[in-house]
């Protein structure tokens, strides 16, 4: 499952605002960004592989491990 906190966690980390990072990853909207945070919307694996680069980040890394998921309730 896609960890959409860290995603945000990160960015925050970096000092990227969300219309900064959502022109970065090429969405046209800031609402997408905040979306995509709030775990609303998916997300191509093209953009996700431009989502950790940004973040500086392997890919893998933005998703909950099975024993996260457990701990949230998440089977």
């Amino acid at each position: 499952m896609l960890d959409v906190k860290k995603i945000r966690r990160l960015r925050r980390m970096r000092d990227l605002s969300q219309t900064e990072f959502a022109a970065m990853v090429g969405y046209d909207a800031v609402s997408s960004v905040s979306r995509l945070e709030r775990g609303q919307m998916g997300t191509t694996l093209e953009r996700l592989e431009r989502i950790a680069g940004i973040l500086g980040v392997n890919t893998t890394e933005l998703f909950q491990t099975k024993n996260e998921m457990e701990e949230k309730g998440h089977d």
